[in-house]
């Protein structure tokens, strides 16, 4: 599963972010800048008169790998095992 976050500064100067879970496209460097200006352009994110993502800062990428070693299916009844030859 791979999460991309984005760092801003807020119009008071306080570390901001927006994380985007579960995307699965690659994102060069420019689109992640472009998609952090657009946001911040946009001003849509105010709250009590301050602009929560002011500024871009960065964006980083975080891929996690998931191994399920343990699963228990509640629908199904448990099945004694196979004896062993």
């Amino acid at each position: 599963m791979k999460t991309l976050s984005f760092s801003f500064k807020s119009s008071l100067g306080k570390t901001t972010s927006i994380r985007l879970n579960k995307y699965e496209a690659d994102v060069t460097a420019d689109q992640a800048k472009q998609f952090a200006q657009i946001v911040a352009d946009a001003k849509a994110f105010v709250k009590d008169g301050v602009n929560l993502y002011a500024t871009p800062t960065g964006a980083k990428m975080t891929e996690t790998q998931v191994t399920q070693i343990y699963h228990v299916d509640e629908k199904k009844e448990p099945q004694p095992a196979e004896p062993q030859a």
